[in-house]
């Protein structure tokens, strides 16, 4: 247990230092440059710093809730407290699922900015984005005020752990939240993938018009990209959680049970590590100020900074050379154009000047 309790904290450790570096760093790059429109963030910027939020309350409040778990006497005297012993588990719940919710609300706006790409601008406004994040963290708000209305807290309780405050804490509310999270974020990944596949098809047609083709296309994959790291990572952190919640409600709480499920709960832990480096660096208003920190601490190079240079195509030249036919279709419209442009405009001076004075 010693060993579990070291790696735990050294996760949570890291949980809360890079995600509130990430914060402060966006939050100074603010206030240096004086708030100008360079840093604003868009509506799908302001909810991957929301998931940044969630991560960062998951692990200040996993620190409360493991320091019981690794200390059988401080349990045993916060067991005389009902509302402390409570809110341990309904911090726990709060953190956890809030971070769930704003992965599920970053999903939903990737979602909508591939399948509805002609109303994205004109649904996701300021407004919509500030309600999604409201709405995501009312849900865990409930969940985590329910448990002082269901928990089996009692005077003579010998200590404060799950299963004699919250029984079937993990199952009834661990395991519904995973499951639900999981196949919403696969189902939106597999309708993304289909919309990308029927875009790939029509930009292969030689009568598609090139011009934003790219800028589209590149849209697609970057989006879509975004959404299979999400997927694979929730697959790969927490189904070997759920499997294991499965299989204790089966087997019965052995001891080889239980050191494999808080292997597998510190395999679940790494995901709030993981997220926010996953979607920060994908949004610009982010990623530059967080740069720029890195810098400065000697933790990334400058040249390498400058190296990346702007993301996505800006232009005809920057099309790929797999889109060589668009590449051709949109010089040939350009210069039919500047033709026109030429001619008409060679046309108007010499019927002006064929006029007599």
């Amino acid at each position: 247990m010693g060993a579990y309790a070291v790696v735990e904290y050294t996760l949570m450790a890291l949980m809360v230092v890079c995600n509130l570096f990430i914060l402060v760093a966006y939050a100074v790059g603010r206030v240096s440059r004086g708030y100008n429109n360079t840093l604003r963030l868009p509506s799908s910027g302001r909810l991957v710093l929301n998931l940044v939020l969630a991560d960062l309350l998951v692990g200040v409040g996993l620190c409360y809730f493991s320091i019981f778990k690794f200390w059988p006497d401080m349990a045993a005297y916060l067991a005389k407290y009902q509302v402390p012993c409570v809110l341990r588990f309904a911090i726990c719940f709060l953190s956890m699922n809030g971070s769930h919710c704003a992965l599920l609300v970053v999903a939903l706006d990737r979602y909508i900015a591939i399948v509805h790409t002609l109303y994205y601008k004109d649904f996701m406004t300021t407004r919509v984005s500030w309600c999604l994040i409201l709405v995501g963290w009312c849900t865990p708000l409930c969940g985590s005020a329910a448990l002082f209305f269901v928990n089996e807290w009692r005077p003579d309780v010998p200590v404060c752990d799950e299963h004699h405050i919250v029984p079937q804490f993990l199952i009834w509310f661990a395991l519904p939240s995973n499951v639900f999270v999981l196949l919403a974020i696969s189902v939106a990944h597999w309708r993304v993938h289909q919309e990308v596949k029927a875009f790939t098809r029509r930009c292969a047609d030689p009568d598609f018009v090139a011009s934003s083709a790219s800028r589209r296309s590149y849209g697609c994959r970057k989006s879509a990209q975004v959404l299979l790291r999400m997927t694979t990572t929730f697959i790969v952190c927490w189904t070997p959680l759920d499997l294991m919640l499965v299989t204790m409600v089966v087997v019965g709480p052995k001891l080889w049970l239980l050191v494999l499920f808080e292997a597998t709960f510190l395999l679940g832990m790494t995901s709030f590590l993981l997220n926010p480096f996953m979607y920060v660096w994908q949004t610009e208003a982010i990623r530059r100020p967080l740069a720029a920190a890195l810098v400065s601490l000697s933790l990334l190079r400058p040249a390498v900074l400058a190296a990346r240079g702007p993301r996505g195509p800006r232009g005809p030249s920057s099309l790929p050379r797999a889109d060589a036919r668009s590449r051709g279709v949109f010089a040939i419209t350009r210069a039919s154009v500047l033709s026109v442009s030429h001619s008409s405009s060679s046309s108007a001076h010499t019927t002006q000047s064929s006029v007599p004075p």
